[in-house]
């Protein structure tokens, strides 16, 4: 990006970003089960941000606008789930309530193994966080969903923004159905939209003027770029991302919608779920989350943006989230990239980002989810001269890890320690990959006799 500021604020882009990409189920898709034709991989890949939008397909119904999904939770209503009345037949949480959900359960774990979509994580929880907030189950099992059938619909279909989900400083999150099946739409719209765009969309972007268009464009675009390299119809550990639309209003240009995947839960910087995970549970979603980002990293992608809003919890599995910054590993950026109080020292100094500039943001991350903080990085001093000078020399010289003690981690001194080394900000004796993490919590779950879900022996 090439306003530091500017990037801070993405956040509002459906993948990421303090925007919570909540959603609910997708419906099974009925009819049509023929496999859509291959999109043609992306040529010259890196950098993405100049990529052009090859062909996208357009509506120019005035009023027809894409719609988005991911909607942040009701505080009220989620903590009225995560706190229900007592009762003498009402088991703990953790138990999955009452008698007649244990076949649910069962039927649950079993199409997640089935899938190899992992183990589940607290799935009392799920359930809190649907559209409807019901309070009849805490269990709320995924219906299949057909991904190839969904991409392909999204190429063409019509579909309407039907309600707000979330908004952020470039993008307004949507939810809107394409052949019946639930999506999520990330928005962005250009001045044009203010005059011919629906009303919807126009009441919505005078609140997110502080980004230009062309910059929310890039983002979206290599969003859109970073998914065609990972994308697979099947279950992964990242969202699903569908198609990028561009959208007319009487012929012309007012904005593009980003289809992707409709998600329902919560995100790691959820204080509620923080509080309602056992300990146990913490340490499943944590395994989780480096496994989404070791997914990225086979395919040499660097997110660029990690920190608890982008991990989210749906279905009992985490999922990573928002590449609007993501770049191949070796890329050197022209500006500072990411979100303050997650930089790594190479970042703040616009060297070159490998993985190991998502390990120290990793680190930080997996810190404040056992109840520590962020590191202090205000953003007016990350482009100050001075600061870039100390983030040099710390690179090169400083082997104090920088992540503050987590506090739930108190009774764990080697886990802390194992997870603040990820911090160290001179490269050579930081947590290099996800790998080498998952090595040293496996040595040190055994010899604590822990079991962890989803780390294999």
């Amino acid at each position: 990006m090439s306003d530091f500021e500017k990037n801070n604020q993405k956040k509002a882009d459906g993948s990421g970003g303090r925007v919570y990409l909540s959603s609910a189920q997708l419906a099974q898709l009925a009819g049509r089960q023929e496999a859509p034709k291959e999109e043609p991989p992306v040529a010259d890949a890196h950098p993405f941000y100049d990529k052009e939008i090859s062909e996208p397909k357009t509506s120019d119904e005035p009023n027809a606008q894409p719609s988005v999904s991911q909607t942040s939770e009701d505080t009220q209503a989620i903590a009225a789930e995560a706190n229900p009345p007592a009762s003498s037949s009402q088991k703990k949480p953790g138990s999955f309530g009452s008698n007649d959900e244990t076949s649910d359960l069962t039927e649950y774990r079993k199409r997640l193994k089935e899938g190899k979509a992992g183990q589940t994580l607290a799935p009392h929880l799920n359930g809190a966080a649907s559209d409807t907030l019901s309070r009849r189950k805490y269990l709320d099992i995924p219906k299949p969903v057909n991904h190839s059938e969904i991409k392909k619909l999204a190429q063409t279909e019509s579909y309407k923004l039907e309600s707000q989900m979330a908004r952020g400083a470039e993008s307004v999150l949507y939810l809107s159905h394409i052949g019946g099946q639930e999506v999520c739409i990330k928005a962005i719209r250009n001045g044009l939209n203010k005059f011919i765009g629906d009303s919807t969309t126009r009441a919505q972007e005078e609140k997110l003027e502080n980004v230009s268009y062309s910059t929310k464009v890039r983002h979206l675009t290599n969003e859109y770029n970073i998914s065609r390299i990972f994308y697979a119809d099947g279950e992964q550990p990242v969202v699903h991302i569908y198609a990028l639309r561009k959208v007319r209003s009487f012929g012309l240009e007012v904005g593009y919608d980003l289809i992707m995947e409709r998600l329902s839960g919560h995100d790691m910087a959820d204080k509620v779920l923080c509080k309602r995970l056992s300990f146990e549970e913490k340490l499943t979603a944590m395994v989780q989350a480096i496994l989404a980002l070791s997914f990225m990293h086979t395919h040499r992608l660097v997110h660029l943006d990690l920190k608890p809003s982008n991990f989210m919890l749906t279905n009992g599995r985490i999922k990573l989230i928002d590449f609007g910054v993501s770049v191949l590993s070796g890329f050197k950026p022209k500006a500072v990239t990411g979100t303050g109080g997650y930089l790594s020292p190479e970042q703040i100094c616009k060297e070159s980002v490998t993985e190991a500039s998502d390990m120290f943001a990793l680190g930080v991350t997996l810190g404040i989810f056992f109840g520590g903080k962020s590191l202090p990085q205000p953003q007016e001093t990350l482009t100050a001269r001075q600061t870039r000078q100390a983030a040099k020399y710390n690179l090169d010289h400083e082997t104090k890890p920088m992540m503050l003690e987590a506090p739930e981690l108190f009774d764990h001194p080697r886990l802390q320690q194992i997870l603040r080394n990820c911090t160290i900000p001179r490269l050579d004796m930081r947590t290099r990959n996800c790998q080498a993490l998952l090595s040293q919590i496996q040595n040190w779950a055994e010899d604590e006799e822990i079991k962890i879900k989803g780390l294999n022996a």
